[in-house]
């Protein structure tokens, strides 16, 4: 069970009259990242979800149980609400109510749905098709009977301004908060006044979409609060940031053959430690020893912590060795190391690094 410290709810949070920023995340680690960093709030991206786990892009592609074990995962090591890109809901409207009840029992403080056909598209895509208002409001009520969790926001997103109009994606923003909806997403406003008439006609919370290479104009989150949102969310900037700085590294070591500097860089040193201070479980690990022979029952190893970059990979390996050989034969001011090099710590026992 995760007895992390939750802060308040995003429910809360918005309803002080300050705007919320929450990034977007495509993976655990740059969940983690954001939160270091001091934002309230994590965006878990469906295009970053893509991206990071298919290498493909946002069509729908990804499935509710996918998305709700990636909603395991960064809930598992970030304690700010998360907000989860539910696509259409999945599927038919039983599939929504299921959608609410298992995002929820997986951690999202928040889930959005939009009225896009399906398959879907990337909201600053041209060509996007779009259901009927009534069937959106249908998805939204499938939504609210399938909350368990008051504090858990419904946000309702209109794909209907690049096709229909500013008029009828304000017009259906209205209707969704009608249905149930907490906070009303309009994809793709193209001007600042464009972004105040969104604010001044929704009668719920609106929420705004800065994308670096998006439709609409990027603003800064304080503009966005004078404006009147309550949300921005920035789905692509570390997917962006992480993609470019990956490509810049890879070309560099294919060029050089080693990348000197990285190893010196205070915002390396500063992960490496992040992840060598926090606590793991391992409930499971294989059943296979190294030498591919059954292994006693792997048994939680509670209190063991991961020291550095390279324990953090190889940790289900050396968990289920650990386990096979107890914890009993390894002295209390000595450190075990695993066949390829990763090296762990019981209780009690400083820490140290094998780089």
């Amino acid at each position: 069970m995760d007895n992390r410290k939750r802060g308040p709810s995003l429910r809360v949070m918005i309803g002080h009259g300050r705007i919320v920023a929450a990034p977007g995340a495509y993976d655990a680690l740059s969940a983690l990242l954001i939160e270091q960093a001091g934002f309230e709030a994590i965006y878990l991206t469906g295009n970053g979800q893509a991206a990071s786990m298919l290498g493909l892009p946002d069509v729908g592609l990804i499935t509710l149980s996918e998305m709700a074990e990636r909603i395991r995962n960064i809930r598992a090591v970030t304690s700010v609400p998360l907000i989860a890109d539910a696509d259409v809901g999945y599927g038919s409207l039983i599939s929504v109510r299921r959608t609410m009840r298992e995002f929820e029992a997986a951690g999202a403080s928040a889930i959005q749905l939009e009225d896009q056909v399906s398959p879907k598209k990337c909201g600053h895509e041209l060509g996007r098709e779009i259901v009927s208002t009534g069937e959106m409001e249908q998805r939204l009520r499938a939504a609210v009977d399938g909350r368990e969790n008051p504090d858990t926001l419904i946000i309702a997103r209109t794909d209907a301004r690049t096709t229909h109009g500013l008029h009828e994606a304000i017009s259906r923003g209205v209707a969704y908060a009608r249905a149930g909806a907490d906070v009303v997403f309009v994809e793709s406003p193209e001007s600042e006044s464009e972004l105040r008439e969104i604010t001044s006609s929704i009668p719920v919370p609106t929420l705004a979409n800065m994308v670096e290479t998006g439709r609409t104009p990027y603003l800064s989150t304080r503009r966005l609060e004078e404006i009147g949102f309550a949300i921005a969310i920035y789905p692509a900037t570390a997917f962006l940031a992480a993609t470019r700085a990956v490509t810049t590294a890879m070309q560099r070591l294919h060029r050089d053959g080693r990348i000197e500097d990285l190893r010196t860089l205070p915002a390396s040193r500063n992960i490496i430690r992040s992840l060598a201070s926090r606590p793991i479980r391992i409930s499971n690990p294989s059943s296979v020893s190294a030498r591919g022979k059954p292994s006693m029952p792997a048994r939680p190893l509670a209190g063991l912590r991961v020291l550095d970059l390279g324990t953090f990979i190889a940790a289900p390996f050396c968990g289920t060795l650990l386990a096979e050989f107890g914890a009993h034969h390894m002295k209390s001011d000595a450190r075990r190391r695993c066949a390829d090099g990763a090296t762990f710590l019981t209780d009690g026992v400083s820490p140290c690094s094998t780089y």
